[in-house]
């Protein structure tokens, strides 16, 4: 209860600084650290359209460290990782209070489900105490931490880890073989992600291009992540390749046929001067982050292109319009400085 208290004190203290008639446009989804960390790069790098607003920038991303800190404290492994990265991010100088409530939230909630048999807490809790950051914090008296003991602990969690991921990929396989490629697709991701297909496996890809195909979001993504790197290596070059080429272009497939995660999948495989019209197609297909960065490159060809027209500056504005009503909160902060561009 405490430590709830602590977060709830340090959200209090971020409405004032903002008037009301900027609640909104000055607010990132806590639920989304990622996006409140980008945003608060913005404000503190001074990224154009951004101007360079310290207080904001430290506003947003204790926003997101606050959402961060109830997801772990309600027992979500993965955000108890993310929380545990945000050391890493940390402003110069980061408020003690904010340090201190992000340690004991991550410790807490980790030893909380490591002791209810959490094999995926279990591992969490021995990496918080192998992190670099907190060791620096706890290089005193009774707080010494045995790293060696630490790295046999995470050995064994990850083991059973490990064999929670093969009962979760027999599960899956089941639904697989009934015809459901979206579980084919999850199961590949997961036999790879823990060592149990070898990786860039060409079976891997092609269940996640079929699962991207029904549409699943997830599983473009996925295929995007795993296409990406093939063909840059040894030894598997050439058969990698291959698949480089077929890949894509089964995406460009799903993408005309109306499938708008499959046009931002294609838009990151292709060359950077051929990403637009796939933007734009996911743009028109209701994808938010794709009207986003197509708002952000119009934008870029309006401020760095020689004579460029306004009409470029209108595009870029109905772009982040509709990713900013997509529930993007990194167009509605670019809308909020573009006018008097």
């Amino acid at each position: 209860m405490a430590l709830r208290l602590v977060f709830l004190f340090m959200a209090s203290l971020m409405a004032p600084l903002l008037p009301a008639w900027a609640a909104e446009v000055d607010a990132c989804n806590p639920l989304k650290y990622s996006e409140c960390l980008r945003i608060s790069d913005a404000y503190r790098t001074a990224l154009p359209p951004f101007p360079e607003d310290p207080d904001r920038a430290a506003l947003l991303f204790k926003k997101g460290v606050v959402g961060l800190a109830e997801q772990c404290d309600a027992s979500d492994a993965e955000a108890c990782w993310r929380l545990l990265h945000a050391f890493e991010y940390l402003p110069e100088p980061a408020a003690p209070d904010m340090v201190v409530a992000m340690m004991d939230t991550v410790r807490n909630a980790t030893e909380r489900g490591c002791d209810a048999g959490q094999a995926e807490s279990c591992y969490w809790r021995g990496q918080f105490y192998r992190n670099r950051f907190v060791l620096e914090q706890l290089q005193s008296g009774d707080a010494a931490v045995d790293r060696a003991a630490l790295g046999k602990d995470i050995r064994f969690w990850q083991k059973r880890l490990q064999e929670a991921a093969v009962a979760e990929a027999g599960v899956l396989d089941l639904g697989c073989a009934a015809g459901d490629r979206v579980a084919c697709a999850r199961a590949a991701d997961l036999k790879e992600e823990y060592g149990l297909l070898p990786r860039r496996d060409p079976a891997v890809i092609d269940a996640l291009l079929a699962g991207c195909g029904e549409p699943d979001a997830q599983a473009c993504d996925d295929a995007r992540w795993a296409i990406l790197p093939l063909g840059a290596t040894k030894p598997d070059r050439e058969a990698e390749l291959a698949i480089r080429q077929v890949g894509p272009a089964r995406l460009r497939a799903f993408c005309e046929e109306g499938n708008g995660p499959a046009c931002m999948a294609v838009g990151d495989l292709v060359d950077r001067e051929a990403r637009m019209p796939w933007l734009e197609r996911a743009c028109i297909l209701e994808q938010g982050e794709g009207c986003l960065q197509y708002g952000q490159k119009l934008y870029s060809q309006y401020r760095w292109g020689e004579d460029a027209p306004v009409e470029v500056l209108t595009r870029a504005t109905e772009a982040l319009t509709k990713a900013c009503d997509g529930s993007e909160a990194f167009a509605c902060h670019m809308l909020e400085h573009l006018s008097g561009q």
